[in-house]
């Protein structure tokens, strides 16, 4: 079963971070599934579990994110031996 890697960006938040206000993030993910669209579906149920429990979507002034995949990629059999990125990338946006 293939190993994907998958970008998913987040829209519609409000949460203060440093100067400014990030109004979205990026979240990478690594999911294992049968196809392309199972991946898909896998990542955006797995970083919208994540965020809801997360603290950032307690101190969230906006809305409950948009969430929708930017990229997806199936990884390599070496590269699933590396730790997988973790966290979220803020943004604002004039940094889109």
């Amino acid at each position: 079963m293939p190993t994907f890697d998958v970008t998913v960006l987040a829209r519609g938040i409000l949460i203060r971070v440093g100067d400014g206000d990030a109004l979205g993030f990026f979240r990478l993910v690594r999911v294992t599934a049968d196809d392309q669209l199972s991946a898909e579906t896998k990542a955006l149920a797995l970083v919208r579990s994540e965020w809801e429990a997360s603290p950032n979507a307690r101190i969230n002034r906006g809305s409950v994110p948009q969430l929708r995949v930017d990229s997806i990629g199936i990884l390599p059999w070496w590269r699933r031996w590396l730790p997988a990125r973790r966290g979220y990338i803020f943004f604002a946006k004039e940094d889109e």
